[in-house]
């Protein structure tokens, strides 16, 4: 999933405002303290994700069961992700972030209906950034994600009853720890959108009929912590 769309709230610091109740004034923060605050640092991004083009079978991981539903097994999905850092009122910037612009590869696990192509979906993943220079040559997110697709609009264009293509939305929460290189023991956290597409039949391919996805697009926002 290059993936990925939300903030979540770090309440880490909030023991810090209760030194408890006295008539002696409260002690500056020590040193060690200080060195602590320093380090558990939050870094808010906006990411985009894009499928890159598919390798090898296209069914591998792909299973059709008897009643027509659709199951994904660890299916290999590699996605383009982009990052850009987010200002301190919350709007994007040019400036791209370098710790989460990476190259995605999913190992996706679904089932999904065959006639609307609804279902849960979770998965794996590892994320590899790709400015080695600066996150590090060993570095990598290794991490996960749960989700629902959901069809949000279908087309029957021979009217027989069936739907032939369609659209439809992925809201997926995704995690990770970093491993190597500078985010060595860094956590990333995610909401993230995905609009998905089905665009009909495509000749010699039955395996990219409805309910398959052919193509999407990803938007999400999130952020990461030092430690």
């Amino acid at each position: 999933m290059k993936t990925l769309k939300c903030f979540l709230v770090l309440f880490s610091f909030l023991g810090l405002m209760f030194v408890g109740c006295s008539d002696e004034s409260q002690s500056p923060v020590s040193q060690v303290d200080q060195g602590s605050l320093a380090k558990n640092v939050i870094h808010k991004f906006v990411v985009y994700d894009n499928p890159l083009p598919p390798t090898g079978d296209p069914m591998q991981g792909v299973k059709i069961l008897p009643n027509g539903n659709i199951q994904f097994k660890k299916k290999v999905v590699n996605e383009d992700i982009k990052a850009y850092k987010l200002d301190d009122d919350g709007n994007e910037t040019s400036e791209v972030d370098p710790f989460i612009t990476a190259l995605m590869t999913h190992f996706l696990s679904t089932m999904i209906n065959g006639e609307t192509g609804n279902g849960p979906v979770h998965g794996s993943f590892t994320s590899d950034p790709v400015d080695d220079a600066i996150a590090g040559p060993d570095a990598v997110w290794i991490g996960s994600y749960t989700g629902y697709r959901s069809l949000s609009v279908g087309y029957d264009d021979d009217n027989d009853g069936k739907y032939d293509r369609g659209e439809w939305i992925l809201k997926l929460k995704l995690e990770a720890h970093g491993k190597g290189g500078i985010i060595h023991g860094w956590q990333f956290f995610t909401e993230s959108t995905l609009t998905i597409y089905n665009y009909g039949p495509i000749l010699g391919m039955p395996i990219l009929n409805f309910p398959f996805p052919q193509a999407w697009f990803g938007k999400g926002y999130g952020f990461y912590k030092e430690h």
